[in-house]
């Protein structure tokens, strides 16, 4: 089984697009979708990305997945998509249009 770190704007959490991508990794990549709303602290940025680097190298995460949202990566998007480069976990952009 894989493990991959979901990360998504705060904008996405709750949504139905959010289930339908983490329902996708799931079911056709036989994977465990780690959602940082459900795993890490929320409010404070700094902390969250410390976090997320002690959750992914913890966890075993195999790949971060991401995804834009109306064309854009977030700050904290994108500093996760650099704490995982630099501890050697690939990352990858989720096309929600493909």
């Amino acid at each position: 089984m894989t493990n991959i770190y979901f990360a998504h704007t705060s904008h996405m959490y709750g949504t139905s697009l959010e289930k339908q991508i983490i329902d996708y990794l799931e079911r056709d990549y036989d994977a465990v979708v780690i959602n940082p709303k459900e795993v890490l602290p929320q409010g404070d940025k700094e902390q969250a990305i410390r976090e997320s680097v002690k959750y992914m190298l913890n966890n075993k995460v195999d790949m971060l997945v991401y995804v834009e949202f109306g064309g854009h990566i977030g700050e904290g998007i994108q500093r996760e998509i650099h704490a995982a480069l630099a501890i050697g976990i690939p990352v990858f952009l989720f096309d929600a249009l493909s």
